[in-house]
């Protein structure tokens, strides 16, 4: 089993970022506060996909509970 990451924000962080995440893998959805405060927060659990979100939000990921899952985050 591979470990999440923390709740965090990318602080330094000046534009948004771009990830990519692949493999074969289950669990690992990254998730990011939502920029209103009264939703919940978004879920990002799109492998073989680009997707944008601001790092200065916070976010973390869960768990990956089975296989290897890479990521490419620019």
């Amino acid at each position: 089993m591979w470990p999440s990451f923390a709740r965090h924000r990318d602080r330094n962080n000046s534009r948004p970022s771009w990830a990519y995440a692949f493999g074969e893998y289950t669990g690992g959805a990254v998730w990011l506060e939502s920029a209103d405060p009264s939703k919940p927060p978004e879920k990002f659990d799109s492998p073989g996909r680009w997707y944008e979100f601001d790092g200065r939000r916070l976010h973390w990921m869960d768990p990956v509970t089975s296989g290897r899952r890479f990521s490419l985050v620019y």
